[in-house]
């Protein structure tokens, strides 16, 4: 008898939980994962301080995408930046920027990083598009942090790197 309320007990246990999920009707998401919400969320990640170029410049740089067939038949995809007049009046000037480091070594200081306004998520790939990335070159190697870091440097625009991908570049660049 207590076996038979036992087993009773435990298959009530299981199908409860069952029968009130199949019971629920599904609700349509209300979450919205565009483009334009993605590149805009950046904010809710890092704050700009005064003087600082904003990512929303950085978001406003179109991709075209091209492909190039090569002698053998292979095809290759490729991105090419459509640079905003906005953006295009920072090149090669000195700029201010807040954000996240993505490095590409394994030492403790980092030569050469990619910089971007979101944290880094994934050890083996930045989850943003190339109109978010910045190819942070210092002056002298910066020490890996996840926190936000300040930068200044000489932003260079990238109109065209078949290699990488790379639509910005931000040389000499300095912790501040």
């Amino acid at each position: 008898m207590r076996l038979s309320l036992l087993l009773l007990l435990a298959v009530s246990l299981v199908a409860i939980p069952a029968l009130a999920l199949e019971e629920q009707p599904l609700e349509e998401s209300t979450i919205e994962f565009s483009e334009t919400r993605i590149l805009g969320a950046w904010k809710d990640y890092v704050d700009v301080p005064k003087g600082a170029l904003s990512w929303d410049i950085f978001a406003q740089t179109k991709e075209k995408v091209f492909s190039l067939v090569d002698g053998d038949g292979m095809r290759s995809d490729y991105a090419k930046p459509d640079f905003s007049t906005e953006m295009k009046s920072y090149d090669r000037k000195t700029v201010k920027m807040r954000g996240y480091m993505f490095p590409l070594d394994e030492d403790e200081k980092q030569k050469l990083f990619l910089f971007g306004p979101y944290p880094m998520t994934c050890p083996y790939h930045y989850h943003v598009g190339p109109s978010l990335i910045v190819e942070a070159h210092p002056v002298k190697p910066i020490k890996f942090t996840y926190d936000a870091i300040t930068l200044e440097g000489t932003l260079e625009l990238v109109p065209e790197d078949m290699e990488y991908g790379i639509f910005y570049r931000l040389n000499d660049a300095k912790k501040k």
